[in-house]
């Protein structure tokens, strides 16, 4: 079907896969082409090749890039080469302004697949205590059901003094959008900056709600609400910048200035950060309401209630 673009056979089953040695995961709405879709980098560094963007993912919404890898144009040794292969140009976190540095890790460290417990996917059924190990078989949207995917990236972050565990899990809800929460295992006041990298277009942010929104001049929309609680963020947004340099993207060969944003929060450590992506066909006639129910410091409640009497939690 992939092959013949779509016209033999039939379009997969799946809208979820993992690779799991690869270290990258997929989830999609749909299979046709304008479809939203997210990749999850989660595994190994490898052997060589090696960039800083573990646990980074890309953003594709009705078939237009939205948050995106910055992708390099050349490997010359330049200050371009070295920002498209920076933790900064990918849509992660840093901790205290230090991006973990995997291309030391010992070569055998380089290439081992992560365990179960550091990359695996879940099934969840609302109202069902029942969880799948493997790679789920994603059921219709129309069960509620919520597909989850985790990695975990233990460093080494250089410069820093203490051990630093980030884990991040990827909830796509009903394949409608997605929850994202990052959390930060240390301890101590540490700043956090969560990094993310837009495709060339048009980005602006609402300080009501510090949500960012990201518009394609053909219509879609991409929302990043962050659901933060009682922390206020210190919000950039910047682009095309020569000193220092940032906010740069390779499309078809040519470095581009696009637009990133960074949330700066200090806090203490441990702590989740929960960021909610809705994909939007093009501009909504109203936006879902969210909120976070916090029963117990280890867990989290996310309510979001739609105009139209839908409620997720």
């Amino acid at each position: 079907w992939i092959g013949s673009r779509g016209q033999r056979e039939y379009p997969p089953q799946k809208r979820v896969q993992i690779f799991p040695e690869a270290g990258i995961a997929i989830m999609r709405d749909r299979w046709e082409s304008d479809g939203n879709m997210l990749v999850f980098r989660g595994g190994c560094a490898g052997a060589a090749h090696v960039h800083n963007d573990v646990l980074s993912l890309d953003v594709t919404v009705f078939g237009l890039p939205m948050l995106v890898d910055p992708g390099i144009t050349s490997y010359a040794p330049d200050r371009l080469t070295q920002w498209y292969r920076s933790a900064q140009a990918h849509n992660m976190i840093l901790i205290d302004g230090k991006a973990p540095e995997r291309e030391g890790l010992p070569f055998r460290e380089r290439v081992t697949p992560l365990e179960h417990g550091d990359w695996y996917s879940e099934q969840t059924i609302p109202g069902s205590d029942s969880y799948a190990a493997d790679p789920p078989v994603v059921p219709s949207a129309t069960q509620g059901v919520i597909d989850i995917v985790s990695g975990i990236c233990r460093g080494p972050w250089r410069q820093l003094e203490g051990d630093f565990v980030w884990k991040r899990v990827v909830a796509f809800v009903r394949c409608s959008y997605w929850l994202i929460a990052d959390t930060i295992m240390g301890s101590g006041q540490h700043e956090i900056t969560t990094c993310w990298q837009f495709a060339p277009g048009r980005v602006d942010i609402d300080l009501d709600s510090f949500s960012v929104h990201a518009t394609d001049a053909r219509g879609p929309r991409l929302e990043i609400r962050p659901l933060l609680g009682e922390l206020k963020p210190d919000i950039e947004l910047f682009g095309g910048l020569t000193s220092p340099l940032r906010g740069w993207v390779s499309v078809g060969g040519r470095d581009l200035p696009a637009l990133s944003c960074r949330y700066r929060v200090i806090t203490e450590l441990p702590v989740t950060l929960l960021w909610l992506l809705f994909p939007y066909p093009g501009m909504p006639p109203s936006r879902p309401e969210a909120i976070v129910l916090r029963e117990h410091p280890s867990a989290f409640v996310v309510a979001v209630g739609w105009d139209n009497g839908t409620q997720d939690y």
